[in-house]
This record gives structure tokens, C-alpha cells and sequence, in this order.
């Protein structure tokens, strides 16, 4: 299960974003097969390192954390008020959720 987050405010996005660029800094061989934006952003780093340092890398990283919560909360905005806009829609999902036991 994917573990979530929560980013009161900028300041903690970012600080999230160098905890994971130090980590990953500091185990580059357990993540070196890992297809992702941040091996991605490292491996701009290394390409053009002219361009691309450090600070590039985690401003990347923070775009990317900021971007996704963005991209989250349209698509669950949508998503309710479609749900709102049709009761059959609704009322189904509420059933599918019951059905399912959750606790």
C-alpha cells in the first residue's frame, strides 16, 4: 500500500524533497535500476552538468510533489461532482462501498 502525504505548506514539500534527494544520494546503487522521474532528473544532472546540479534536481523534485497534489485534487474535485450530478452514479458507489466490508 502506498503510504500518503500530507504538505501543510511549501516549506515541507521541499524539505520532503531533499530528505528523498539525500537519500537517494546516499544509496544511488539500490535505486540505480529504478525508473523514475528522480533518476531521471539525476540523470539530466549528468548529462549537462552545466546546467543541471543539486538545486536543479530538487526544484525538479518539488515541482514534481507540488504538480501531482495539484493534479490530485481536480481529479477528485471532478470526480465528486460528477458522482453529485448523477444520483444513479452515486448511489452505486455507495453500494459497491458497502459491499466491499471495508472497515
Amino acid at each position: 500500500m502506498t503510504k500518503l502525504y500530507k504538505f501543510d505548506d511549501f516549506a515541507v514539500a521541499a524539505g520532503y524533497a531533499v530528505e528523498r534527494f539525500m537519500e537517494r544520494m546516499q544509496n544511488l546503487d539500490a535505486f540505480k535500476d529504478k525508473k523514475d522521474f528522480v533518476n531521471g532528473f539525476l540523470a539530466a544532472k549528468k548529462e549537462h552538468p552545466n546546467l543541471v546540479g543539486d538545486n536543479e534536481v530538487i526544484g525538479y523534485m518539488i515541482l514534481n510533489i507540488l504538480g501531482g497534489a495539484d493534479t490530485l485534487a481536480i481529479c477528485t474535485k471532478a470526480t465528486f461532482y460528477h458522482l453529485l450530478k448523477s444520483p444513479a452514479a452515486k448511489a452505486r458507489l455507495v453500494q459497491e462501498l458497502r459491499d466491499a466490508n471495508l472497515t
